[in-house]
């Protein structure tokens, strides 16, 4: 069996007293993916999901929002705030950020090349030029960290039970995520997605990026990102553990969870790995996925819009 000894380190890591702050100064500080801390690929991220929003004819422009899964730096509602967004709750079940971090990525931001940061299907490049030279303005006056979100109207609240918010119903006009979904176990999703529908007002919208891939891949390119795929429920919750908890639910699944709680799926677009089955053929499948068509199985992107009607 592939990535056994990293998925035992986190496995011990994650019952240990201590633990995360291990995880984070050494296993990603020192060793991980913040090392080098680069803000360019979850602006990616963010960025191709506002687009896919803005392909069903809806915005983020004065909407209140909330985010769901903060992580050690709310990236994606700092950039729709540059993209207008009026007030931002980012929640998370742990309390992960990290200041230094968010001033880093506040100076990125100011400082990159327009460019990068603009819509390709939007024109709005003179406000995205004006809130960046404000921002650098009050990081140069070296403005706390808790006034640079509250000035970009941010307010991060953790430890949060997402799936019971305790925000009023019908209070926000967009939910959204970004590749947090596949690693909430299945039975809090579906009271986490209840939840969204409950704080949404009526024609409100959430918008996801999902990442059902295998999680360790990234770090094993000997392996598969269907490999998991070959396990059984018991067989992979040996591996599994709370810093990397993968769910496995293939992408059809997310659409029928968000449709039994009321959401009309208005964009649903699968983008696979069209190398997965080849490295991994159909044969090694656990029975459990073995009868999915190759899109279910080799989806490594996965870009989710529904609306509240």
């Amino acid at each position: 069996m592939r990535w056994t000894t990293k998925a035992h380190i986190q496995r011990i890591l994650s019952s240990t007293p201590g633990g995360k702050w291990l995880y984070y100064h050494v296993g990603q500080r020192i060793f991980g993916g913040l090392r080098n801390f680069q803000i360019e690929e979850k602006l990616r991220e963010g960025r191709t999901l506002l687009e896919r929003l803005y392909t069903v004819g809806e915005h983020i422009q004065d909407r209140n929002t909330v985010e769901i899964g903060s992580g050690w730096v709310p990236v994606v509602p700092m950039f729709y705030w540059l993209h207008g967004q009026r007030s931002c709750i980012t929640l998370d079940v742990s309390r992960l950020l990290k200041p230094a971090l968010v001033l880093d990525a506040a100076k990125q931001l100011s400082t990159l090349s327009p460019s990068l940061l603009a819509l390709s299907n939007t024109s709005n490049q003179t406000s995205l030029v004006e809130k960046q030279a404000e921002l650098r303005s009050r990081i140069d006056n070296e403005q706390s960290v808790n006034t640079l979100l509250k000035y970009c109207q941010i307010d991060y609240r953790a430890p949060v039970n997402t799936s019971r918010t305790e925000l009023p119903s019908e209070s926000v006009e967009a939910v959204y995520s970004n590749t947090v979904l596949e690693h909430v176990p299945l039975p809090t999703l579906e009271t986490l997605i209840a939840e969204m529908h409950r704080i949404l007002r009526p024609g409100g919208i959430t918008f996801h990026l999902i990442n059902p891939a295998d999680h360790f891949s990234y770090s094993d390119s000997s392996i598969s990102t269907i490999n998991f795929l070959r396990f059984s429920e018991r067989d992979f919750a040996k591996y599994n553990s709370d810093f990397i908890f993968q769910n496995r639910l293939r992408p059809f699944q997310y659409r029928k969870l968000f449709e039994k709680q009321g959401f009309t799926v208005q964009l649903m677009e699968v983008i696979g790995n069209p190398t997965a089955l080849q490295r991994f053929p159909r044969h090694n499948l656990h029975h459990d996925f073995a009868g999915l068509d190759d899109s279910e199985l080799s989806a490594h992107d996965v870009y989710l819009v529904a609306k509240r009607v």
